[in-house]
């Protein structure tokens, strides 16, 4: 019970909770984990003292737990909700200064194709002029939405940060493979402008730092055939390497092997200076 009375006074946390909104269709359209989860969540939210299956025993019995000072927190992409809260708050011109469709259809198609592509930073600031009308209109009932006090937004990624991700975590992907390499006797170097090239690949993609492990099997699948049982010594990712496909640069530990010069870099290795020993002098 000592646990039960803690969990009383915890914190939830329910990502992914924009695909629990209502969709529109038909009228035989069934609206499959939509306003039906919402509405379960209600109670819930508002505190109430709910049933908990017990799972430490048979799963029959049941504990009640109090969720009044339980704080919850829910995140999600969203995504599409931006073209809501742009539709609302565009403001379209009147009168003798309106734009007729003449001079849309005489407009360059550079400028269309440039003012209709927002940047993140104006994503950022369209998203921050979210109000609940936006959120119903997404398919959120207004019930869930009016028992959430406090609305916050997410900054986009930027360069900056994906390149920290690559480096800086405890677990973080280019220390994972630099290991993987080691353990074939090869050392894995990458270059800023190569990282650089990897952060915005990835940002292109539109799916975040999910795309980063993508970009990397992509780039190192060449040289995690090559290193095992090889003479490598230490492999390149360069800014070519990233965006236009070449072979990385693979330093070799010994110049007396014949290898292709446009795929091998020789590393020049001299050898250890030999100390030579007097012989013992014979005694008469």
């Amino acid at each position: 019970m000592i646990g039960c009375t803690a969990a009383r006074h915890g914190i939830v946390f329910l990502d992914e909770v924009d695909k629990i909104s209502s969709k529109k269709g038909g009228q035989f359209q069934r609206d499959v984990g939509g306003e039906g989860v919402q509405q379960s969540l209600l109670k819930m939210m508002e505190g109430a003292v709910i049933k908990v299956p017990d799972l430490s025993g048979s799963g029959k019995k049941t504990i009640d737990v109090d969720t009044t000072n339980i704080l919850f927190i829910f995140s999600g992409a969203f995504s599409g909700l931006t073209n809501i809260i742009q539709r609302r708050t565009n403001i379209k011109p009147f009168g003798f200064t309106s734009e007729t469709p003449e001079d849309k259809e005489g407009a360059n198609a550079t400028d269309t194709i440039h003012q209709s592509d927002t940047t993140d930073h104006e994503k950022d600031e369209i998203l921050r002029a979210v109000e609940v009308d936006d959120l119903v209109n997404f398919g959120m009932i207004p019930e869930f939405i009016g028992r959430i006090p406090v609305f916050a937004v997410f900054e986009n990624m930027t360069t900056e940060m994906l390149i920290k991700i690559l480096k800086e975590p405890r677990n973080a992907l280019i220390p994972q493979y630099e290991t993987l390499l080691e353990m074939d006797g090869a050392k894995l170097k990458f270059e800023e402008e190569a990282l650089v090239a990897v952060a915005e690949k990835a940002k292109e993609s539109g799916t975040g730092a999910r795309a980063l492990r993508s970009r990397l099997e992509n780039i190192l699948l060449e040289p995690m055939y090559e290193a095992p049982n090889s003479d490598i010594e230490e492999i390149i990712i360069t800014k070519d390497t990233v965006e236009n496909k070449t072979p990385p640069v693979y330093v070799q530990r010994s110049k007396d092997l014949v290898v292709s010069t446009d795929k091998f870099v020789i590393k020049q290795t001299e050898p250890p200076s030999m100390k030579v020993m007097n012989p013992p002098q014979s005694q008469a």
